[in-house]
């Protein structure tokens, strides 16, 4: 359900995605990743994926998350190369 508010005198859209890419071939996976990224310039989104190669390539900032705590945030290139916990973490949901 997208969430609207205000902030800074203009109107932000957020808009949530659960694993969008979950039980879709590889070529709906493709166009989906492109519809994501054309969507990310209008509004803001939160996307929870397990796919890392999908996060890398769609995220401007990631937060990673492991038992309810958060071993990192940043962009995905100090993701890729981050703390060994944050690795073992990501390592595990890669399919």
């Amino acid at each position: 359900m997208p969430i609207s508010f205000k902030t800074s005198c203009t109107w932000r859209r957020v808009h949530r995605f659960d694993e969008p890419t979950c039980g879709i071939s590889p070529a709906e996976t493709g166009r989906a990743v492109t519809k994501i990224r054309d969507l990310a310039w209008a509004i803001d989104l939160v996307v929870t994926e397990h796919d890392m190669d999908i996060v890398f390539g769609i995220a401007d900032d990631i937060t990673v998350l492991a038992q309810e705590a958060i071993l990192a945030i940043g962009s995905p290139a100090v993701q890729q190369s981050s703390s060994p916990a944050v690795q073992q973490s990501s390592s595990h949901c890669r399919r």
